[in-house]
């Protein structure tokens, strides 16, 4: 596998990830819908950069690249921090032509390092359709522990230090 690389999410991301966003396949384990356009996409994508209306939540929302140009995207990767909890809820999306190389994992992996660097957090949170074994692989090789079956998903877990 090759290095990755991130980007904060723009609205120009709409144009790059579009296709990539159309295969009905990366919709069977997440809520999210297939946007009918570039433009909805776009729409979608400016609520995102905005960020949360409450100071509760900080927003923050990254494409994956597989190259250092940031020509070819592999997939997006989501935080959610909660500052009085010193929490963060994780999400990532891999585009089907990149599954199963191990992208998910570093991305994860780099996430956690970003995060501890840049914020008082102690836990790192994520939400599994019990379905999805290649997403529980992923959260389970980067050390988060299955805590209980909340509203038909499974919800993982990391204690962090940033020590």
């Amino acid at each position: 596998m090759t290095k990755i690389y991130f980007q904060s999410l723009n609205i120009d991301h709409a144009n790059l990830l579009f296709e990539y966003l159309q295969d009905d396949a990366l919709y069977h384990y997440i809520p999210d819908q297939k946007y009918a356009s570039i433009q909805a996409l776009e729409a979608r994508y400016s609520r995102l950069i905005q960020g949360s209306a409450t100071a509760d939540e900080i927003w923050m929302n990254w494409v994956i690249f597989n190259d250092s140009v940031h020509k070819q995207p592999i997939g997006t990767l989501q935080a959610t921090l909660f500052p009085q909890q010193k929490t963060v809820q994780i999400g990532y999306v891999i585009f089907k032509p990149f599954w199963g190389k191990g992208y998910a994992s570093k991305a994860v992996e780099w996430l956690e390092t970003h995060l501890k660097e840049t914020f008082p957090i102690q836990y790192l949170e994520a939400y599994v359709d019990p379905q999805n074994t290649a997403s529980i692989k992923v959260l389970e090789k980067n050390l988060f522990s299955f805590i209980k079956l909340e509203d038909n998903d499974l919800y993982y877990s990391k204690h962090i230090s940033n020590q």
